[in-house]
């Protein structure tokens, strides 16, 4: 028989042909027993070194100065042992069986299984088996999110942050995935921990559209995380959109005092803080012409502009809103339609007045510009 025709599987198993002289001794902590499990894999030197470079080394050191962390051979009873601290038996049994069939025998359904992968993928890169390097990055990155695993998704993703390009792509995936705020919250602080500040700036930038009512006051604090990620400037822009949209919220809510009265009333130390903050954010973005938050300066004016306000025209005329009067009934008598023509539009006539004291009406809003300079 050749050797490419021997089924090597089968010698994986406790009744392998040729005696196993390699045991991996897997450690493992049992949070019902609260204690630690070691459980032992058994294996082949000479097959692990075929594959392996590292292995090689590690499991034929003669004239080698070999360090390895967690992964340190001795023998015992006539065989050598490597003990795994940070690992898993079913991620271990997996690069196993890779090693000896070509593939691991757990498909990637669930974030248990996804943990296992994340493991074994860990091992594939210790020991530089890029075969199964490939395959594992392939499982993961078309792991299927959805809305009721994505969260603990991250939190898996998060744990092996120090694979960074496969665990990066798959926090990354799961933010363009979700508008959650608990979701994106999480994501927040991974991206924190991890220190990434793209995670962090593309979460902040999602939340905005989150804003609301019951959250105002949350929402502002994470506006605050800049300050963790000093000299980010897409970090700090994003937590500045977010304050900017919750004042915009904050200014709407003025809009009807008995509903601002009702959500800014017994705020607790923390909120009211927040409060201070946004307000003082609200003194330092107003813009008095425009009536914004975010200044409309150069942008076109529309139908509901107050009196007073500096506007521009598409000559470079500058002047002030003096009124504002409507035309409905003098267009349709001037394009002679009927009542009941729908395409009469509807259109308003703004005065403007000029610093001589004359008064111009235009009937075209599209060329009345703020003038906030």
């Amino acid at each position: 028989m050749a050797i490419s025709a021997v089924k090597w599987s089968s010698f994986l198993g406790p009744d392998s042909p040729v005696p196993h002289d390699m045991i991996f001794k897997v450690t493992e902590s049992s949070s019902e027993l609260d204690r630690k499990m070691h459980i032992h894999v058994n294996a082949h030197k000479f097959v692990l070194a075929a594959v392996s470079t590292e292995f090689k080394k590690l499991l034929y050191p003669e004239a080698q100065d070999i360090d390895i962390v967690d992964l340190k051979p001795f023998h015992q009873s006539g065989k050598t042992e490597i003990e795994v601290t940070s690992s898993t038996v079913e991620a271990v049994q997996a690069m196993l069986q890779f090693v000896y069939d070509g593939e691991p025998q757990f498909p990637v359904d669930d974030v248990k299984q996804l943990t296992h992968t994340f493991h074994s993928l860990n091992l594939a890169h210790q020991y530089k088996i890029q075969g199964l390097v490939d395959l594992l990055e392939s499982n993961i990155s078309s792991f299927r999110l959805s809305a009721g695993n994505v969260k603990e998704v991250a939190q898996c993703a998060a744990q092996f942050g120090h694979l960074s390009q496969t665990s990066g792509d798959l926090l990354f995936r799961c933010l363009n995935f979700s508008y959650n705020q608990s979701t994106l919250t999480t994501l927040l602080a991974i991206g924190k921990q991890c220190y990434k500040p793209s995670l962090v700036a593309g979460a902040l930038t999602r939340l905005r559209c989150r804003v609301s009512d019951q959250n105002l006051w949350s929402m502002a604090k994470l506006g605050e995380w800049e300050d963790c990620f000093s000299g980010e400037q897409e970090v700090i822009q994003a937590a500045k959109e977010l304050q900017k949209r919750c004042v915009e919220r904050l200014t709407d809510l003025m809009k009807y005092p008995k509903k601002f009265a009702r959500i800014t009333a017994g705020l607790s130390t923390e909120d009211d803080q927040t409060y201070r903050k946004l307000m003082l954010l609200l003194d330092e973005l107003f813009c008095e012409n425009c009536s914004s938050v975010s200044c409309q300066d150069g942008k076109a004016v529309d139908d509901d502009v107050k009196e007073g306000t500096k506007v521009k025209l598409a000559t470079g005329e500058k002047g002030e809103v003096a009124g504002i009067r409507q035309l409905v009934k003098k267009v349709k008598l001037e394009l002679n339609v009927t009542e009941d023509d729908a395409s009469a539009p509807d259109t308003a006539c703004i005065k403007i007045r000029f610093g001589d004291g004359t008064i111009k009406l235009n009937d075209s809003s599209s060329e009345v510009y703020f003038d906030c300079s």
